[in-house]
This record gives structure tokens, C-alpha cells and sequence, in this order.
């Protein structure tokens, strides 16, 4: 017992220096003077002339009633739920929108339009500009007569030649006259064989 007391003193004295000295660490300057009681200090106390409690009440008149949440008893203990998240109520069926397709989607499809007929704008105009041209009738005519022409021509130089061909520029200027008559042969019968006949630029 006399163990307890003693302590008790020991801890109450130390815990009294303590608080003494940070209090005096917490004021180092002299705290300013109270302001003194003069008229102008003092308190001026106003009334109005509004009469606030009837003001009050013809705003309490005029206030909307709150509505009432909408809930749903789950259980026969009283679980209550919302009512209008649960999906039991009928919202979005109901809307002016329901079932209507979104601008966004209106737009984008206009949008995709758009680009889909400017790609098809832009194929067209180069396949104009790569278009194969058609040979007509008279052009046709004109290069077979031309081209019979310049056969007939390599013919008759072709049996001008010698009959003895013992010299290598003569069997040399015979084979080449075989490869153009050939040539213009296979041409000819080209340009007759096809009734249409598309050129490239």
C-alpha cells in the first residue's frame, strides 16, 4: 500500500513539471490586452420588422410533397427493395425512344455511306482513266489491209531472193524474211479471229 502512494506521488509530481514547462515553451511572447469596454466595442443587438414565422409558414404552404420511394417487400419479415432498379417496373418501354434507332447510329451509318461511295467514286474514276479502248470496224479493216499489205511486200522480197543461197548473209536475210512472214501471219489471224478488240493506253 505504501508502495502504491509513493508512486502515485512520483507520477503526479512528473506529469505537474511536464505540463508546467511545455506550457511555458508554448508562450513566448506576452498575449495582447483584452480591447476595453467602451460604447463602441459593445454589441449592437438589431430588430427587423419581418414577421418570420408567417413568412415560414406560407413557405411551408407552398412547398411540392416529397414523393414517396417506390419499394418492394421481398419477404413476409418486410425485406424491402427498390422498385424501380428490380425490373419489375416497366421504364424503358415506355419512353419515347423505345425502339427507335440512336442518332449515333444514324450518323454513322451516314458517315459509312458517305465513304463508301466516294471509294466507289474514286475506283471508278481509275478505271476510266486504265479503261481499254475498243478497236471500231473501220480501224479494225484498216490495220488488216495494212497488215496484208506489209506481208505481200516481205513475200515478194522473200521470192526475189536467189535460188542458190550458199553465202551465210543470204541464209540470213531468208530466215529473217520466215520469221516476219510468220509473224505477220499470226497477226493477221489475230485481228480475224476476234470480233471485239480492246486496246490498252
Amino acid at each position: 500500500m505504501l508502495i502504491l502512494e509513493v508512486t502515485t506521488f512520483h507520477i503526479r509530481r512528473n506529469r505537474e513539471q511536464f505540463s508546467a514547462s511545455f506550457r511555458d515553451c508554448l508562450q513566448t511572447e506576452k498575449k495582447a490586452p483584452l480591447p476595453s469596454a467602451t460604447k463602441d466595442n459593445q454589441l449592437t443587438c438589431t430588430f427587423s420588422d419581418r414577421d418570420y414565422v408567417s413568412l415560414n409558414k406560407i413557405a411551408a404552404q407552398e412547398l411540392v410533397p416529397k414523393k414517396s420511394k417506390k419499394i418492394l417487400v421481398d419477404t413476409r419479415h418486410g425485406d424491402k427493395l427498390d422498385l424501380t432498379p428490380s425490373g419489375l417496373e416497366l421504364l424503358y418501354v415506355n419512353k419515347k425512344e423505345f425502339g427507335q434507332v440512336p442518332e449515333y447510329l444514324i450518323e454513322r451509318g451516314k458517315a459509312v455511306a458517305n465513304a463508301i461511295m466516294q471509294y466507289n467514286a474514286c475506283v471508278k474514276q481509275m478505271q476510266e482513266e486504265n479503261a481499254l479502248l475498243t478497236v471500231t470496224e473501220e480501224e479494225k479493216q484498216t490495220l488488216l489491209a495494212g497488215l496484208k499489205e506489209q506481208w505481200q511486200c516481205r513475200y515478194r522480197q522473200y521470192q526475189s531472193l536467189p535460188v542458190m543461197i550458199d553465202t551465210p548473209p543470204k541464209m540470213h536475210r531468208k530466215l529473217w524474211l520466215e520469221k516476219v512472214l510468220s509473224d505477220l501471219e499470226k497477226d493477221i489471224e489475230l485481228v480475224e479471229r476476234y470480233q471485239t478488240i480492246y486496246v490498252a493506253h
